[in-house]
């Protein structure tokens, strides 16, 4: 009899969480901390990507190193220091990705959108996974795109080479067709929680939806 044939495994997705920021307009408390139903933002991102099957996980931080890493110890998730984090966020985004290893790409997820769920990063994956041929995957509600991005390693590169104020859509124009836009029923992509009342807003708007079931946290 003929051995049965061995699946291919899946590719191997990193998650970067991004809190290089100096949380200014969050009254200088680190944004990365702020509770969600208790849970620190961070936590509750790395437990999101961790349940969707990213792996490595790690954050990235500078301002708040000491607090990010305080509050994902208990998760064993690293924090990689950006040392230059007020030259810009792209500065963060080539730090995490510099770290990641041998995968086949990452997620990009700023903390200032973490009301995403994990449904969302599951439909993220799964559309990479079955499309080979693009490299940058933005998730999108009702037209329009929004945070985290899917990254796939063709990128990271270009990414390196940019200024570290530099915009990451600056190289959009690069990938042409390979950027992909991926409907996801999840109005959390588009929530902007850049300071304290955004971040109360965005979160009294995610409790309604718990309320209504429209999402199970799962």
């Amino acid at each position: 009899m003929s051995p049965l044939p061995v699946p291919a495994p899946r590719p191997r997705w990193a998650a970067i969480l991004l809190a290089g920021g100096e949380s200014k307009r969050f009254g200088g408390r680190p944004k990365a901390t702020a509770p969600i139903e208790g849970i620190p933002a961070i936590v509750r991102m790395a437990g999101r990507a961790a349940d969707t099957g990213f792996d490595p996980i790690l954050a990235v931080a500078g301002r708040h190193v000491a607090e990010t890493r305080e509050v994902l110890a208990t998760l064993g998730t690293p924090v990689v220091e950006n040392a230059i984090w007020d030259a810009g966020r792209t500065g963060s985004i080539q730090t995490g990705l510099a770290s990641v290893g041998p995968v086949e790409g990452a997620l990009v997820w700023p903390v200032d959108h973490p009301f995403v769920e994990a449904k969302c990063l599951a439909t993220l994956r799964s559309v990479a996974d079955g499309d080979p041929m693009g490299v940058w995957f933005v998730p999108t509600f009702e037209g329009r795109g929004g945070h985290p991005l899917l990254l796939r390693r063709p990128t990271f590169d270009p990414i390196a080479s940019l200024a570290p104020d530099a915009p990451l859509r600056s190289l959009v124009p690069r990938f042409g067709p390979q950027v992909r836009r991926v409907p996801v029923d999840d109005p959390g992509i588009l929530e902007n929680a850049d300071d304290r009342t955004a971040f109360d807003s965005a979160q009294a708007r995610w409790a309604a939806r718990q309320r209504e079931g429209r999402w199970t946290g799962d």
